[in-house]
């Protein structure tokens, strides 16, 4: 109970103009960890970097966000600790930790209050955040600079709810203006002529989220509608599903899924200036992400840790309802789409103790190699013909193999080998042993994916375990420079 008492005065020493808000913030809510301190990292750099987001916003910390508790973090958390009456020892004990959470809270519920956040007090300090102090301060005549220092805690406490009432209704009539229920195509600030498109206008649960180039067709357009409580959903118009996703931290994939209504697909659209807006996840409270901030056709969209950069910011423009047309974004043949959708599906899967899976017993060939193997078996699937041949046969050139190199072979010799990658292509890594003039290639895989000089990929027989079985893994790791790719091919 004291120390509930003393986490509740340093909660009521920013004294609003109505009632004070005093609860018992729970930081573990955001930090996992019960204390950070000066040379901590590892698996603590996001709550880091929740900390210097959160000292920065509070007037305290001017550094990078780097996850990195280094001395110029130490010396913020004491600025922090001295400003608000805490033992000054520059490490964030639980103390600290729940002060700066319920600092944040009352911030933002102050800015509510006045009309200028409109989503939940969560206590972290994002863009969202950053984005509505910077309106209040340039409303109320003080340095725009997006942190609050001794001149906006002054202005905040006395700034009335009436006061706020109108600039904060002014405030909703705009907004309400800029993002009407309505369809839209959604621009990145990093090209506006990149939109946010499903690959390939699949209408499958967990298709994924792209950027691709504006191309009028219907996977490019969204339905958004305001559901209440500042939350929209965000609903895609071929496939008449919800942009969802992995709930597994920054770098979660993006996906459309079948409407549930749950936090899932439900979006937060924070402003960013010029007619941009942050769209975060009510879920998990991570942003909507264009990967490496690329703008290429491909370039993967996904959940991450807000930071403001032009990656995170969207522009939504009003379109028709629908354009009658689908799939041109990607050009990809029918079965090739569902060739890369199969591969992806499989992702995870793995051999047994004895090097079984399901792909080299349906070949006939238990417990041998099966990266090959595991390539036909999804054109199989998908339907893509394939010329089947005697075990006699595998090392020479045809596609119903087992073999890299007959595999590489038979696409040289029928002109459907290149050294571009394309989406639904198979990539063939070379051999490097002595042999390698014999069998060129020692590995194959599946591009299902690219964004910019980086390739996603969908590999059989690869990314061992502990107990050394191979299994199916999505990689975005090879660059299109690596000298180890042998080149591309198509089996269809």
């Amino acid at each position: 109970m004291k120390y509930f008492k003393k986490v509740c005065a340093i909660a009521m020493a920013f004294t609003m103009a109505t009632a004070t808000i005093c609860v018992p913030v729970q930081a573990a809510t955001l930090y996992t960890s019960n204390a950070l301190y000066r040379g901590k990292s590892g698996m603590d750099t996001t709550q880091i970097k929740y900390l210097q987001y959160n000292l920065r916003g509070m007037d305290c910390y001017y550094g990078d966000i780097d996850g990195s508790f280094g001395p110029a973090t130490a010396e913020a958390v004491k600025k922090y600790q001295r400003k608000y009456g805490l033992d000054v020892d520059g490490s964030a004990g639980p103390q600290t930790l729940n002060s700066i959470v319920s600092e944040v809270k009352t911030v933002q519920n102050k800015l509510r209050e006045l009309g200028y956040y409109n989503d939940e007090a969560d206590g972290v300090f994002g863009p969202g955040t950053t984005e509505a102090v910077k309106s209040f301060q340039r409303d109320y005549g003080l340095s725009a600079d997006g942190y609050v220092g001794p001149n906006t805690i002054e202005k905040l406490n006395s700034a009335s709810s009436s006061q706020g009432a109108v600039q904060g209704a002014n405030n909703a009539v705009s907004a309400a203006k800029a993002i009407t229920d309505g369809t839209y195509k959604i621009e990145s600030a990093l090209d506006n002529n990149a939109v946010i498109d499903i690959a390939g206008g699949r209408n499958g649960n967990m298709e994924n989220v792209q950027l691709w180039k504006w191309d009028d067709v219907d996977q490019q357009r969204f339905r958004v509608k305001y559901e209440g409580n500042g939350y929209y959903s965000i609903v895609a118009v071929h496939s008449n599903k919800s942009l969802d996703g992995e709930d597994r931290g920054a770098y979660s994939n993006v996906y459309q899924y079948e409407q549930n209504n749950t936090d899932m697909q439900r979006w937060v659209l924070e402003p960013a200036g010029g007619n941009y807006y942050y769209i975060k996840n009510k879920r998990t409270g991570l942003y909507l992400d264009a990967c490496d901030g690329k703008s290429d056709n491909g370039t993967n969209v996904w959940f991450y840790e807000g930071n403001g950069t032009d990656a995170q910011k969207w522009k939504f423009v009003e379109v028709s309802g629908s354009s009658g047309k689908n799939n041109s974004s990607s050009n990809i043949d029918s079965k090739i789409q569902e060739f890369v959708r199969i591969a992806e599906r499989e992702a995870g899967v793995k051999a047994d103790s004895n090097r079984n899976v399901k792909y080299n017993q349906w070949f006939g060939m238990p417990g041998q190699p099966w990266c090959v193997m595991f390539v036909v078996w999804t054109a199989n699937q998908a339907g893509i013909p394939l010329e089947k041949g005697s075990s006699a046969q595998y090392d020479v050139s045809i596609k119903y193999t087992a073999s890299s190199s007959a595999c590489y072979n038979w696409c040289v010799a029928n002109g459907r080998f290149s050294t571009t990658p394309e989406v639904g292509s198979l990539i063939f890594i070379k051999n490097q042993g002595s042999d390698r003039n014999t069998y060129p290639a020692e590995h194959t895989g599946i591009v299902v994916g690219i964004s910019g000089n980086k390739l996603i990929t969908v590999e059989g027989n690869t990314g061992y375990d502990s107990y050394r079985y191979g299994k199916v893994q999505r990689k975005e790791t090879r660059k299109i420079s690596d000298s180890n790719i042998l080149g591309y091919g198509r089996l269809y």
